[in-house]
């Protein structure tokens, strides 16, 4: 090995080596692998430690090495025998003493450490070569070994502490340093005493008698203080240390923080206090079937819902025979499934013990396995006996309701045919007199025109003109009490010609008014196309009625589309797609004040003898655009003008 010296180093170059051996005479019982080769390197004698090392005899005179014995780099990689040390040396005169692998003829490999001594003749010349092979594997190994144990230490987790029999350290690992808090410099040389509570300082003599006794101490658990006095759970392994003849000389500990550990597993019994408490608290009982032995435990809870003593022992069989007969079989499958499905949940009556009173009891539970066999059925069992009842009560008044329900669904529907009757008596048969009225009245009016005073006259004109508001009103009514979408078919419909339908109705009152109206492209939707008629024209019509003196008449229809914010806030459905329609007149206006009046029907804010009307016109609006689930709203300013906002879906959704 470099380094190290050679037994042969210190002979002189002028050292005659010329003394004959016999083979296996060089040094004959040294346990070192000895042998001589000439200048070219072929052996010529050898020892017996030699041959066992190669595990074959080499021919003298005639072989480097042994045929059967090979040589390898440290790296693995084949060695030729011109290439080894003892060759090299006697051709360059430079010692090289790396350690290489030599494999046996059995095939096992060594590591050896050669060493070469050069021998020359009286005038210098070399002559051959003295080699010694030692083998160096053990040692190898135990320096592998060693490094290996000292890495584990320096890693570990765990703190890993000796210390000699007098309790004094002597080594503190990385770990011990962060548990405790003290650096190795601060604990080697001081004794375990340092970070020994008061309360347990007897333990350090105790373990220290049981080391020298050779004994080995396992999971001994115990506290030690931190260097910033915390109090820590610890489990200790304590094995006494050994020379080499087996005298006992300190001891290796190796101690693991188990604080977590200790402060779950008292949070663990804590939360199972816990639950226990709640439990109790909710009348839960609990059971435990072990399927091995056949055994049956229920809590206290479980018996008492059974109403079974503590002094009579609980079995499967006294279970099955507190069950009803008619629910048995069915509790009994469910139970023997569970196995094979994992659990069961069930709800079935009872006898009690202790009264024979029937109950309902739900109960529930779940299966355990050890490796593929069932271990352990645990469960919960609760008297459910007054929630039946009261489910059943509630059962019970659903049905009654639901008969009221009935009756009243059969009620409306009468009415609702009561209604159509009187919409159409209404229609027509309420027409027909007054029509008459009017005719005839009109008729007085121009027969005796000129005969009548003019008071008559004036009431002549009054009669007419009430009649024709009435049938104005008539059809108005008939209008808002028919705008139900339950019976009308919802169609694609153009709102732009919807619009100019609406227009040419209302071309007369446009010219006289001299009002302009502007829009938008309007879209396509599917609606009610009569309703969509009656939405527009009573929109126009209400800006036309309420312009102001000497002004034309400015309407303007804008399209856009609702914000997520705006359908939000009007309580719309965000996910279907709308648009947004508003008329914007230049009339008399309103108060904002009275913004959600004016959708009332019958409401009005002017007098009627200067803007005629019957106050259901913007009710019926209204009305229209609730049927197709959309939202109306209105601004005014007096005097300025008044906007309607409306908000309708494109697309019906039944």
């Amino acid at each position: 090995m470099n380094g190290e010296r050679s037994i042969f180093q210190d002979i002189k170059k002028e050292t005659v080596i010329n003394t004959p051996f016999a083979s296996g005479d060089l040094v004959p019982h040294s346990p070192i692998a000895m042998y001589t080769c000439d200048a070219k390197g072929y052996i010529t004698q050898y020892n017996r430690a030699a041959v066992e090392l190669w595990g074959a005899e080499p021919l003298t005179g005639e072989e480097l090495w042994p045929a059967k014995a090979k040589l390898f780099y440290a790296d693995g990689n084949e060695m030729s025998v011109e290439c080894s040390p003892m060759v090299l040396a006697l051709s360059t005169t430079i010692k090289n003493d790396t350690e290489i692998l030599l494999e046996n003829s059995k095939g096992e490999r060594v590591i050896i450490a050669p060493y070469c001594s050069l021998l020359f003749d009286a005038t210098g010349n070399i002559t051959g070569s003295m080699n010694m092979l030692v083998n160096i594997t053990e040692r190898r190994k135990y320096e592998a070994d060693a490094a290996t144990y000292k890495a584990i230490v320096q890693s570990s987790d765990d703190a890993i502490i000796s210390k000699t029999l007098d309790g004094v350290i002597t080594s503190w690992n990385p770990a011990a340093e962060r548990i405790f808090g003290y650096t190795a410099e601060e604990m080697i040389g001081e004794t375990l005493y340092k970070i020994i509570p008061d309360d347990r300082v007897e333990e350090e003599p105790l373990i220290l008698q049981r080391l020298q006794r050779g004994e080995r101490i396992e999971h001994f658990e115990t506290q030690r203080i931190t260097k910033d006095k915390r109090l820590l759970d610890l489990s200790l392994t304590i094995s006494p240390v050994k020379d080499s003849n087996g005298n006992i000389i300190g001891a290796s500990k190796i101690a693991r923080d188990i604080t977590e550990k200790k402060n779950a597993i008292r949070q663990i019994r804590e939360g199972e206090e816990r639950l226990r408490m709640a439990i109790s608290s909710t009348g839960i009982g609990t059971w435990d079937y072990n399927v091995a032995t056949g055994d049956l435990s229920w809590s206290p809870e479980c018996r008492a819902v059974f109403g079974i003593p503590e002094d009579v022992k609980v079995t499967l069989d006294l279970f099955y025979q507190l069950v009803h007969p008619d629910d048995l079989k069915y509790v009994e499958t469910n139970f023997n499934n569970g196995f094979e499905n994992g659990g069961y949940d069930v709800a079935f009556r009872i006898s009690r013990y202790s009264d024979k009173q029937f109950r309902w009891v739900k109960a529930q539970g779940k299966v355990y396995y050890k490796d593929t066999a069932p271990d352990h059925y645990i469960g919960i069992v609760l008297d459910v006996t007054e929630e039946r009842a009261a489910k059943q009560l509630l059962e019970n008044t659903v049905h009654e309701r639901t008969l009221d329900l009935e009756k009243a669904k059969s009620a409306l529907e009468r009415s609702n045919n009561e209604l159509e009757e009187f919409a159409y008596v209404a229609s027509h048969d309420l027409q027909e007199p007054l029509r008459k009225i009017k005719v005839f009245a009109d008729r007085i009016r121009i027969k005796a025109k000129d005969a009548l005073p003019e008071d008559v006259q004036a009431d002549l004109s009054k009669i007419i003109s009430s009649s024709e508001k009435m049938s104005i009103l008539i059809k108005d009514l008939l209008n808002y009490a028919t705008a139900q979408p339950a019976q009308l078919v919802y169609q694609s419909i153009d709102l732009n010609a919807v619009l100019q339908s609406v227009q040419d109705d209302l071309d007369i009152t446009i010219t006289n008014k001299q009002a302009t109206i502007s829009s938008d492209m309007l879209p396509v939707i599917e609606a009610i196309p009569l309703q969509m008629n009656q939405l527009f024209y009573n929109l126009l019509n209400n800006s036309l009625k309420f312009a102001l003196t000497g002004r034309p008449v400015a309407i303007d229809i804008r399209v856009s589309t609702p914000t997520a914010e705006e359908l939000n806030t009007l309580h719309l459905d965000s996910t279907q797609e709308h648009c947004k329609l508003v008329f914007t007149d230049n009339g008399i206006g309103f108060s904002d004040a009275h913004a959600q009046r004016i959708f009332t029907i019958f409401q009005r804010l002017n007098n009627k003898d200067t803007y005629p009307g019957t106050g259901i016109g913007l009710a019926l609006c209204k009305k229209v655009v609730d049927n197709h689930n959309g939202r109306i709203y209105a601004k005014g300013k007096e005097n300025e003008g008044a906007s309607f906002t409306v908000i309708l879906p494109l697309h019906h959704r039944a």
